[in-house]
């Protein structure tokens, strides 16, 4: 049988953990680049709606008390580096540094984890 404090502090954690990972969506919504096609030497794409990498962050809770987070948009993996693609002269792609978000997410989930972290090691006292 689970003793009332382990309990309490079971609750407590994962009242930060849920804190946390609506923090991180917050962050990574917010820093994810937009795409800002007047500013664009090239037409965008057909379809081309700005916005949508921004809007297609998606967190799912596993059953194991963990957390995904995902971005299904086809060039998420290259922004998210902090690689944009761009055309090249004479057809074709290539990659350069983003202006937006230049180092990537790696600094956002470093900090975050270190915050995560920092608060489970006081819960723990």
């Amino acid at each position: 049988m689970l003793s009332d404090d382990f309990r309490e502090f079971i609750a407590k954690k994962n009242r930060i953990v849920v804190e946390m990972v609506a923090n991180l969506e917050s962050e990574l919504i917010k820093k994810t680049p937009v795409g800002a096609p007047d500013t664009w030497k090239s037409k965008p794409p057909k379809g081309y709606r700005s916005g949508q990498l921004k809007r297609a962050w998606d967190v799912e809770k596993l059953s194991d008390g963990s957390y995904i987070f995902s971005n299904n948009m086809e060039y998420a993996e290259s922004i998210l580096r902090g690689i944009r693609i761009v055309p090249r002269k004479g057809g074709g792609t290539m990659q350069v540094g983003s202006k937006q978000l230049p180092d990537g997410v790696a600094p956002i989930l470093q900090k975050h984890n270190e915050e995560l972290d920092a608060r489970l090691k006081l819960l723990k006292g």
